[in-house]
C-alpha cells in the first residue's frame, strides 16, 4: 500500500492560520489529515488563491471565532467553489463553540457540503438532513504502518487499554476500565496506559506516548481493547490498532464492512460481569489464530480506509450531487 494516494491537484483543504497544529497529539489531524488523502493543503490567510485554483475546497476545524466569520464571507462571496466543511465531535455539548455554529449557518448554502469523519449521529443527524444530498462519510485514511504484524512471541500477553474515561461518553471502555481497577487478578490481564491529555485545548499533558510513539506502545501487546462512544463512532484508535498489529477486542463501531468487523474478538462489553467472565477465554487463544486476526484486521483496515479508495467515494458523492 502506498504512503498516501497520488496527489490531487482539484481539491484542498484549508486550515486555521492560527491553530498550533503541532500541538496535538495525533498525526491524523489538520495538515496531516490532508496529506493522508493527498490533498494540498492551504491556510486560510491564502483562502483566495486556494480558491482560485481548486474548485473543491474542504475546511478544516480549527478556526477561532474571527476565522469562523471569514469562511461564511467566503462561502457566500466564492459561489462557484464547493466548500466541503469537515465535521467531528457530533455531540450536543459542542452546538455552542464557533465552528459548530457556522456550520449550521452555512448549511443551507447551495455550494456547501459536509464531510463527516463519522457516520450521522446526533449533531451531524441534525445538520444534514438529507445525508445523501448534503453529507459524506470520509473516515480517516489508513496509512503505511510502521509496525509489522507479527513477533507475537516478544509481545506481552495482555490486552492493553488507553483512553479518556467518562461513563456517559465511553461506556464500554468504562466498563473494560473498571475491570482492571476493581478486580486484582485482572490486573495481570489488562494494562492501562492514562490519557495524555490536550495540550492544544490548553491540558498539561501526562505523558509523552502520543503519535507514532504510541503506536510502537501498543505493538508491544497482543490484545488492544477499542470500542466507540456511546454513539458508535469510529475513532482513531480503531485505526491505531491495525497499525500496531494488535488483536482487536472489543465493540465494532458503525460503518464498519463485514471485512474489518469480522477478525473482531467481540463480547458482552457493556455488562461488567460478564466482561470478566469472557476476558479469560480471550487470553486463552491459540497464537496461530491471534497473528491472523491482527493480519486479516490490519489487511482489511488498509483496503477499506485505503486513501484512493476514500478519494473515489468523495469523487462519486460530488458527482452524484452535482457538485462538480
Amino acid at each position: 500500500m502506498e504512503k498516501q494516494s497520488k496527489r490531487r491537484h482539484d481539491r484542498c483543504y484549508l486550515i486555521s492560520s492560527k491553530f498550533e497544529y503541532e500541538e496535538t497529539i495525533s498525526s491524523a489531524y489538520g495538515p496531516a489529515y490532508a496529506e493522508h488523502m493527498g490533498w494540498e493543503v492551504a491556510e486560510l490567510d491564502n483562502a483566495e488563491t486556494a480558491i482560485r485554483e481548486h474548485p473543491v475546497v474542504l475546511v478544516d476545524t480549527r478556526y477561532d471565532e474571527k476565522e469562523c466569520e471569514r469562511l461564511r464571507n467566503l462561502v457566500r462571496e466564492h459561489r462557484g467553489t464547493m466548500f466541503g466543511f469537515s465535521v467531528i465531535d457530533p455531540y450536543s455539548w459542542t452546538v455552542d463553540q464557533p465552528y459548530w455554529s457556522t456550520l449550521f449557518e452555512v448549511k443551507g448554502e447551495p455550494n456547501v457540503f459536509f464531510l463527516s469523519r463519522y457516520q450521522p449521529k446526533e449533531l451531524t443527524a441534525e445538520l444534514a438532513e438529507n445525508p445523501g444530498d448534503q453529507l459524506v462519510v470520509i473516515p480517516y485514511a489508513f496509512v503505511d504502518p510502521i509496525i509489522p504484524v507479527d513477533g507475537f512471541d516478544e509481545r506481552a500477553w495482555k490486552v492493553v487499554h488507553s483512553g479518556r474515561h467518562n461513563v456517559n461518553r465511553y461506556p464500554y471502555r468504562q466498563t473494560f476500565y473498571r475491570l482492571q481497577k476493581w478486580i486484582p487478578p485482572f490486573q495481570s490481564y489488562i494494562d492501562v496506559l492514562g490519557h495524555p491529555g490536550y495540550p492544544d485545548v490548553g491540558e498539561d499533558i501526562g505523558h509523552d506516548i502520543v503519535g507514532d510513539d504510541y503506536v510502537r506502545f501498543l505493538a508491544g501487546y497482543t490484545f488492544m481493547f477499542v470500542s466507540p462512544s456511546r454513539l458508535y463512532l469510529e475513532f482513531l484508535k480503531f485505526r491505531e490498532c491495525a497499525m500496531a498489529g494488535c488483536v482487536p477486542v472489543g465493540v465494532p463501531p458503525d460503518g464498519f464492512h463485514d471485512d474489518i468487523r469480522r477478525p473482531f474478538v467481540d463480547g458482552p462489553f457493556g455488562s461488567f460481569l460478564r466482561s470478566g467472565l469472557r476476558l479469560p477465554g480471550i487470553l486463552r487463544m491459540d497464537p496461530g489464530e491471534a497473528e491472523e486476526r491482527a493480519r486479516a484486521y490490519r489487511e482489511a483496515f488498509a483496503q477499506h480506509r485505503n486513501p484512493q479508495v476514500l478519494n473515489e467515494k468523495l469523487d462519486a458523492f460530488l458527482a452524484e450531487t452535482g457538485r462538480i
